[in-house]
């Protein structure tokens, strides 16, 4: 099963703040036609209202908002960023972001099942992602 396709991939990302880098993460998704601008804001104004649950764990985050009319198809990718991006969060700051889109409550439950047993059975997995240098073994990463 595909997690994350390569194509919404990034590495080497920048951004001043975790604003920026939501808007950076979420754009893959604008770009690959899974999302309008209008989801990125709404994930944006989710942390601003609920803080900064997002990061899930020291070096990640895991972005997403209510499903809506801005999503199109139920997607997700993936950021990673050279700097430090701090949500003010007690997990500390972040460097990799995962944005979830979702139509719906259910269509994204299997790929982001994978994901975080990925993540459970390997914790070194997000430093692994954070210091390649390399999609491909992203992607091997987290899709094999």
């Amino acid at each position: 099963m595909t997690v994350i396709k390569k194509e919404n991939m990034r590495i080497h990302l920048h951004a001043q703040s975790w604003q920026e880098a939501l808007y950076k993460a979420g754009n893959i998704l604008v770009e690959d036609g899974s999302i309008s601008q209008g989801y990125i804001d709404a994930m944006v104004q989710s942390v601003v209202k609920n803080g900064p649950y997002i990061v899930l764990m020291p070096g990640f985050a895991l972005a997403h908002a209510e499903p809506s009319a801005d999503v199109f198809k139920t997607e997700m990718a993936l950021a990673v960023f050279d700097e430090d991006i701090d949500f003010h969060s007690f997990n500390g700051p972040v460097r990799l972001i995962v944005v979830l889109a979702c139509k719906d409550k259910t269509s994204h439950l299997e790929r982001l099942a994978t994901m975080a047993s990925k993540m459970m059975d390997d914790m070194t997995l997000i430093d692994r992602i954070i210091q390649s240098n390399s999609i491909e073994e992203i992607s091997y990463l987290i899709n094999e």
